[in-house]
This record gives structure tokens, C-alpha cells and sequence, in this order.
């Protein structure tokens, strides 16, 4: 048995395709967009420190946990390294998003 396809050329449902073809009149004026100002830390700079912060807490976490013997729970009771890599993440990710905004 075959399937009966469409009249010929005519839509299934006309209505629904109206008003694709026209361009949508624009609400707003056009502002031009200023450029962000200049910071007094570079943002390769900032990306860095970030990714150093992150090294030294990786190394000093694995210090902890390797000292006396190898359990994590010593790293949870150390304060410090796991601290150092959060705000190492925080200081990377800051850049990262400085690098987005200052393209525009």
C-alpha cells in the first residue's frame, strides 16, 4: 500500500509559515559599544597567577596526603591547600572572563 502524499504544491498548513520572509522592524537605536577600559593587571598576567595558585595548592595538597601516610583525611583537616586551589580557580576563571568581555 502506498502512502498519499500532499496536493500538489499546496502546505499542510499555510497559515504557520506567514511572516517568515519579512524582516521584523528593529525597537531600538543602535548605540555604539565603548570599549572596556584598560586594567592596571594584564589579563595574561592574571591567567597565570591563577594557574600558579592552582599548581602550588595541587603540590601541596599531594604533600599533606603523602607526609605521614597515605590517607585523605588529612587533607580535610590541613587547612590551606585545598583553599589555595579554589581561589587559584576563582583568580583563572576572573581572567577568563575579562579575556570574553574585552573583545567587544
Amino acid at each position: 500500500m502506498q502512502v498519499q502524499s500532499q496536493s500538489r504544491g499546496a502546505e499542510l498548513w499555510p497559515a504557520e509559515r506567514e511572516g517568515y520572509d519579512t524582516p521584523v522592524p528593529v525597537a531600538y537605536a543602535a548605540v555604539p559599544v565603548k570599549r572596556s577600559p584598560r586594567h592596571r593587571f594584564p589579563i595574561r598576567a592574571e591567567s597565570r597567577l591563577g594557574s600558579a595558585a592552582i599548581g602550588v595548592g595541587v603540590i601541596w595538597a599531594v604533600q599533606v596526603m603523602t607526609a605521614p601516610i597515605a590517607n585523605a583525611q588529612a587533607l580535610l583537616v590541613t587547612p590551606g591547600p585545598v583553599e589555595v586551589c579554589g581561589i587559584g580557580c576563582l583568580v583563572w576563571l576572573h581572567a577568563k572572563w575579562r579575556r570574553s568581555i574585552d573583545r567587544i
